[in-house]
C-alpha cells in the first residue's frame, strides 16, 4: 500500500506534493501523471489535466484509478465550480463500487454522526481479538474518509510500539487502525 519515494512531477511544491498523492493514494500511474504534469500551472489547468486522466481511466474501465483522478481533480475545484459537487459524488460512488468487497471483508461500518445541524461520516471496524484501546484517525481538512479505509484494510508493515513489533496480523488483533506520525509523510519508507 505505501509506496517509497516521491516523484518530481512539477516545479510548484504544492502541485508536486498533490500529484504524488495521486500516485500514493489514488493509484495513479506515474507515467500518465508525468505526461500532464508540466502543463499544470494553476487550479484550472490542474482540473483539466486530472479530468482528462479520469476520462481515460473510465474508457479503459479502470474504476479505481478513475476515482483517484476524479478525487484529485475535485481537490482544486473552487467551491463555486458548478461541477464540484457532482465530481465529488461521482468519486465517492466509484470508490464504493470498486471497494464493496474489501469493505465487507474487513467489516467496515459506515455511520453518520450528528454534528450541529449536519453530520460527520465515520468509518469504523471492530478489532480482531481483544480490544486494547481505540485509535481515532482524522485525515485533516483536505482528505476524504475514503482515503482512510486503506489504513484499515491494506496496511502490511510492522508497527513498533515500545520494544514490541507487531506484524499485520498482530496489529489487527490489537488495534483498530494505524495512525500516521505527524512528522512523517506516508510515502517515507517507514511509519
Amino acid at each position: 500500500m505505501f509506496k517509497k519515494g516521491t516523484y518530481k512531477f512539477n516545479e510548484d511544491a504544492n502541485f508536486n506534493f498533490q500529484l504524488n498523492r495521486v500516485v500514493m493514494w489514488g493509484n495513479g500511474d506515474p507515467d500518465e501523471i508525468k505526461s500532464v504534469s508540466k502543463g499544470i500551472k494553476d487550479s484550472a489547468s490542474w482540473v483539466a489535466a486530472l479530468t482528462k486522466l479520469a476520462d481515460k481511466a473510465e474508457k479503459e474501465g479502470n474504476t479505481d484509478v478513475q476515482s483517484g483522478y476524479l478525487r484529485m481533480s475535485e481537490f482544486f475545484m473552487y467551491d463555486s465550480d458548478p461541477v464540484k459537487l457532482d465530481t465529488y459524488s461521482k468519486t465517492k460512488e466509484l470508490f464504493y463500487k470498486h471497494n464493496v468487497d474489501r469493505i465487507k471483508e474487513n467489516e467496515i461500518t459506515l455511520t453518520d454522526v450528528p454534528y450541529g445541524k449536519d453530520h460527520l461520516p465515520v468509518m469504523s471496524c471492530k478489532s480482531k481479538g481483544d480490544c486494547k484501546g481505540r485509535i481515532l484517525l482524522h485525515g485533516g481538512n483536505d482528505s476524504y474518509i475514503e482515503e482512510l479505509h486503506f489504513y484499515i484494510c491494506d496496511h502490511k508493515a510492522a508497527l513498533t510500539i515500545g520494544n514490541e513489533s507487531w506484524n499485520n496480523k498482530a496489529r489487527r488483533r490489537k488495534l483498530y487502525m494505524v495512525m500516521q506520525d505527524v512528522n512523517h509523510q506516508l510515502f517515507t519508507d517507514q511509519i
